[in-house]
């Protein structure tokens, strides 16, 4: 942005203009900035008032500059400040461009009646004015007298003024009500002609208000009647009511309350079962390591296991094909663990633990896991009175060092749930019985890990 030099009017208006800015709080040090962007602007207005136009043109000037983001912000804040400026320069009185010079009259010009010097004060007509913009003069009066405040009235037939010297009353015309009175007319030699309406009754003025005038088409304050001073339409009547909160439709209410009660009914479809199954059959969590007080054993299981605590018993059953490894029955306790929920588990464990017999050796134990590979089925029944699984089914039995803690491994199945059978002897004899609603592989290895966490001592 290269300042340049403004000639005439146009150096006083940019001085006046930076002293103007400087005293309404702008930096000092942004002084220089200012002068150098007002002056292109007022080159741009060349002589006249900066506008919109002027500014968008220099924003559109240096947008594309290296620093085109900060020259637009500048251009923007001294483009804002010089519309600022003018505004005050005009409801002050002061005029912001220098007054046209008037031109010499050409030669033989017809002759044309006199409008007036420039100087002389612009009125525009009543359509042209808002009501903001009204505002009401001191009458003009002797010097003995005091000036009394008088209404400006643009109303069309407003009265012309009366001579010097004729009486204050006038005669009416016919159409006219003998109430109404022409109001005093106010002398401005300079101006149009201005009425002077009486100041009405204070007990009875009413406060201005502000609308629009449908047939005026232009907002006006209300005269002390109540309506508009230009051709006396009466404002329109604000209508008050107490607001009513919006309430639904009956039939939208009745949608509401029957999903609220669906969604209800179908939480408790879900969750009542099984809170009552949890109120029916007790359980505790097992996630982690376990230690059974009930079979004297430490276990180790994932974090969604649980025990169930009615599973805790001491069966009564007849061992038979296990009377050789368990020494007394009476010395069988079992407990019950599971996944899910105790009504339909996803997984379940049986753990029996029962008093070694004396004579049961690891020569001994090999030789009665022998004779169970060879007649697996011999072993269902036993373990259905330790487990109480009706219809458990054995079918194949291995007994190897894969097997964890080195005893027998028997696969079966109950009804369609895979099962897998530990029996192994470590201090005391145990019998593990592992059901699952996954597949035999699946189940197995599950089954191994629960297994091999077993700790029984030795």
């Amino acid at each position: 942005m290269t300042p340049v030099a403004l000639p005439g009017e146009g150096e006083s208006r940019l001085n006046d203009f930076i002293e103007w800015a400087y005293l309404s709080g702008v930096e000092e040090n942004r002084l220089r900035d200012f002068r150098r962007v007002a002056t292109d602007l007022l080159t741009l207005a060349d002589g006249g008032r900066v506008n919109e136009s002027h500014i968008l043109k220099l924003i559109d000037a240096h947008s594309e500059g290296p620093a085109g983001k900060a020259a637009v912000s500048l251009i923007e804040d001294v483009g804002e400040q010089i519309l600022r400026y003018q505004v005050a320069r005009k409801s002050s009185g002061v005029s912001s461009t220098p007054a046209p010079q008037p031109m010499a009259p050409m030669p033989n010009a017809p002759s044309r009646p006199h409008r007036g010097s420039t100087s002389q004060p612009f009125v525009p007509r009543p359509e042209e004015r808002v009501a903001g913009e009204l505002r009401p003069p001191v009458a003009i009066s002797t010097a003995s007298e005091t000036p009394v405040p008088a209404v400006v009235s643009f109303a069309t037939g407003s009265a012309p003024p009366q001579p010097p010297g004729s009486s204050s009353q006038s005669t009416q015309p016919a159409s006219q009500p003998a109430s109404q009175s022409v109001p005093p007319v106010a002398k401005n030699p300079s101006g149009p002609l201005l009425v002077a309406s009486p100041q009405p009754d204070r007990s009875t003025r009413r406060s201005a208000t502000l609308f629009r005038c449908f047939r005026c088409k232009v907002m006006v304050e209300s005269d002390p009647s109540g309506a508009c001073p230009r051709c006396g339409t009466p404002a329109p009547k604000m209508q008050s009511s107490t607001a009513t909160p919006v309430v639904g439709a009956p039939s939208q209410r009745w949608l509401v309350a029957s999903g609220a009660i669906v969604a209800l009914a179908v939480v408790a479809a879900v969750i009542a079962p099984r809170l009552l199954e949890r109120l029916h059959h007790p359980s505790e969590p097992v996630g982690g390591e376990f230690r059974s007080q009930h079979l004297g054993v430490r276990m180790l299981f994932p974090d969604d296991w649980r025990h169930l605590r009615e599973g805790d018993r001491a069966p009564a059953a007849n061992l038979d094909a296990l009377a050789d490894v368990f020494a007394d029955p009476l010395s069988v306790r079992s407990s019950r663990f599971f996944r899910g929920s105790p009504g339909s588990p996803d997984a379940e464990l049986y753990l029996v633990v029962g008093a070694r017999a004396p004579a049961l050796s690891d020569a001994a134990l090999a030789t009665w896991a022998k004779g169970a590979i060879d007649r697996p089925e011999k072993l269902a029944d036993p373990v259905r009175e330790l487990t109480g699984v009706a219809d458990l089914r054995v079918f194949q039995c291995v007994f190897a060092g894969a097997v964890p803690h080195g005893g027998l491994r028997c696969t079966a199945a109950s009804a369609h749930t895979a099962a897998v059978v530990y029996v192994w002897a470590r201090g005391n004899v145990n019998l593990a019985l592992f059901l699952s609603e996954a597949g035999p592989e699946d189940a197995l290895a599950e089954s191994g890990e629960l297994v091999g966490g077993v700790d029984t001592g030795t």
